[in-house]
């Protein structure tokens, strides 16, 4: 199990900087646009990032 997590754990490295990456190209992309709806996207993309990284770092935190 100890030789486990941390495979399991550089696997999910990978994972954390594409989703990073892909959900701060959208916000940056939706802020071209200047308007209501693309801030209220952003939010969403930022919440569902924070959701995801805590979703990541709290199983290992358990462990």
């Amino acid at each position: 199990m100890i030789t486990f997590i941390p495979f399991y754990f550089s696997l999910k490295i990978p994972a954390m900087i594409c989703i990073t990456l892909a959900m701060t190209c959208m916000v940056l992309y939706l802020r071209d646009f200047k308007t209501k709806i693309a801030d209220f996207y952003s939010v969403i993309i930022v919440l569902s990032m924070i959701y995801i990284w805590s979703g990541y770092f709290l199983p290992q935190t358990v462990l």
